[in-house]
Parts: structure tokens; C-alpha cells; sequence
């Protein structure tokens, strides 16, 4: 009897210490989080305010030198109206950013389209009728209940 009370208690220990360590605490798996240091802190937001004004200066002169260039380009294209009494068949688009992107869009010629088709290729809407619809000829039912 003793003999298989030992084994059974034996048997359950053993299981016991299968199972037990897999049921740790968290805070000691997971180890001591570091504490971030002042000066640490201190660096990282003067670093983020040094890139943040850095990339406001970098468009600032990119959007004066496209502000020199379009200012160029209407003088000229002004100028060529003037002696050639012409209208321009192009006009210069600003260089610009677009919403959300980080690379400004170059200045470029653009063909000013004076024809007026519509853009999208379909087929024009049929006139409305200039003459009105022809009256029917046989007087209808009306409901005396309804006005005239």
C-alpha cells in the first residue's frame, strides 16, 4: 500500500513540475522596462523640432524659387503676346506641392485648349424641341373633383 502511495505521489510531483513553470508571472518573463532619461528625452523632441523646421525652410525656398520662375515665364509669355499679337496657345503652371506629398510638381507648359468639345468623349446631349408638343385632339375625361 505504501509502495503505491509512493508511486502516485511520485507521479503527480513530477507532473506538477512539468506543468508549474509554464505558468510564470508576467512581470518576470517580461523583464524590468528601462526607465527613458531626461537628457534622452530632451534630445529626441530638440531633434524632431531641428527636422520639423528644416523641412518647413527646404519648402519655403522651393516655393520661392517656383514663385522666380512663374514670374519669368508671364513676363515672357506676356511679352511674346505683345509682339507677335498673338493669343498664347500655353500657359505656365506654377510648380507646386501636391496634399500630402513630399516632392514639389515642377513648373511646366501647359497647351491651353480653346475648342469647346467636352473633355470626356461622349457624345453631346440631343437639343430639347424648340416647338412645343401638339395638343390631343380629343378632349380627355377629367375628374370633376380636380381644378382645372
Amino acid at each position: 500500500m505504501l509502495k503505491t502511495t509512493s508511486k502516485i505521489v511520485l507521479t503527480a510531483l513530477i507532473a506538477l513540475g512539468l506543468v508549474l513553470p509554464a505558468f510564470t508571472p508576467k512581470a518576470e518573463a517580461k523583464g524590468k522596462r528601462h526607465k527613458v532619461g531626461f537628457f534622452t528625452r530632451v534630445v529626441r523632441h530638440a531633434k524632431r523640432d531641428i527636422k520639423r523646421n528644416v523641412k518647413k525652410a527646404r519648402r519655403a525656398v522651393v516655393k520661392t524659387g517656383h514663385s522666380i520662375t512663374n514670374a519669368v515665364a508671364d513676363t515672357a509669355a506676356k511679352a511674346k503676346v505683345a509682339v507677335s499679337g498673338k493669343k498664347a496657345k500655353s500657359t505656365w503652371v506654377k510648380g507646386h506641392y501636391k496634399k500630402g506629398n513630399k516632392h514639389s510638381t515642377k513648373g511646366h507648359w501647359a497647351r491651353i485648349n480653346r475648342s469647346k468639345k467636352p473633355a470626356g468623349g461622349a457624345p453631346a446631349p440631343a437639343p430639347a424641341p424648340s416647338a412645343p408638343a401638339p395638343a390631343p385632339s380629343a378632349p380627355a375625361l377629367s375628374d370633376p373633383a380636380m381644378p382645372q
